[in-house]
């Protein structure tokens, strides 16, 4: 039986981007490891200028796509011992990587060539890819920008959309700052389950549905945690302490209220609106519907009191 050719030797043999001469020319290492990692960043090639490849293809690598791996190669390297901000580069980098198909000439599928070649197990990648986005999202933010890039941890937790996922963790490290707590995982967790279906798309609504889920979570995770009026700022300043203390510790009430938030966001929804144009009469007939049961729901709702309880 013919001796399987070892498929890490093409890719070694011609040393075409394996020198330094190579390599693009980095600027001087920041003294600060965050900094030196995005700095490390502002080498890697624009997605937009990786020429998409076809799985099948199996083309030489031009001229172009050698220094994009080398940039890509070079900034995983360093970026491996540079901590929690290096993993988001490093998904980056195999993003690159895996857009152009630049591992090609090695006879290596992707996974393959980031073990072998990078020494990056394939679920890391497939985590670190899929992060990044989220990562860069959240560092563009004010939170962001104070507490510097988020654990792996804190990234998994959030939604998968950059514009929701920074939203969140933004909402999650202003909430537990202003309590004196620590951001955690499962606090991110915890947040992100509380969220209604719909997020609202306008900015206000959607920062205060954010904040809302940060609130409920800080005191569900951490019950000591000083936020009692943090998570009832919107009442009013008269309301006595105890009564805002014993709000925080109603599940049944808070699991209400989150339903009623969901539905009213569906009702703004412009799902909803187009759904409507369809069939204008049987949609009418079924917003009577609705509003004749959230008429009852709300009477019910005002019962709680006990003064005008509906036994109905």
């Amino acid at each position: 039986m013919a001796k399987r050719p070892n498929r890490f030797a093409a890719a070694a043999a011609s040393g075409a981007v394996r020198t330094q001469a190579d390599r693009p020319n980095l600027p001087a290492r920041p003294a600060d490891p965050v900094d030196a990692v995005r700095a490390l960043a502002e080498q890697l090639p624009k997605l937009d200028e990786v020429r998409a490849v076809d799985e099948a293809d199996e083309s030489p690598l031009t001229l172009t796509e050698q220094a994009q791996r080398a940039a890509a190669e070079n900034t995983i390297t360093t970026a491996q011992a540079a901590g929690k901000a290096a993993v988001w580069v490093i998904g980056r980098a195999l993003e690159v990587i895996a857009r152009g198909r630049l591992h090609r000439d090695s006879g290596l599928t992707l996974e393959e060539y980031v073990n072998g070649a990078l020494g990056i197990s394939a679920p890391h990648a497939r985590r670190w890819r899929a992060g990044a986005p989220v990562a860069a999202a959240i560092e563009a933010t004010p939170a962001g920008e104070r507490v510097g890039p988020p654990p792996e941890s804190h990234v998994r937790e959030l939604p998968g959309d950059p514009e929701l996922g920074a939203a969140l963790y933004e909402a999650v490290v202003d909430v537990a700052e202003a309590a004196g707590e620590k951001v955690t995982a499962r606090v991110i967790a915890h947040a992100r389950r509380r969220l209604p279906r719909v997020v609202p798309a306008d900015q206000v609504e959607r920062a205060a549905v954010m904040r809302t889920a940060a609130r409920e979570a800080l005191v569900e995770v951490t019950p000591s945690a000083p936020i009692g009026a943090l998570a009832v700022e919107d009442q009013a300043d008269g309301e006595d302490q105890a009564q805002r203390e014993q709000a925080l510790a109603l599940p049944l009430h808070d699991a209400l209220a989150e339903d009623a938030f969901a539905l009213y966001a569906r009702l703004g929804s412009t799902e909803l609106k187009a759904e409507a144009a369809v069939d204008p009469g049987a949609a009418e007939e079924r917003r009577r519907r609705i509003v004749d049961t959230l008429g009852r729901a709300l009477h019910r709702a005002r019962g709680l009191d006990g003064r005008d309880q509906d036994q109905a």
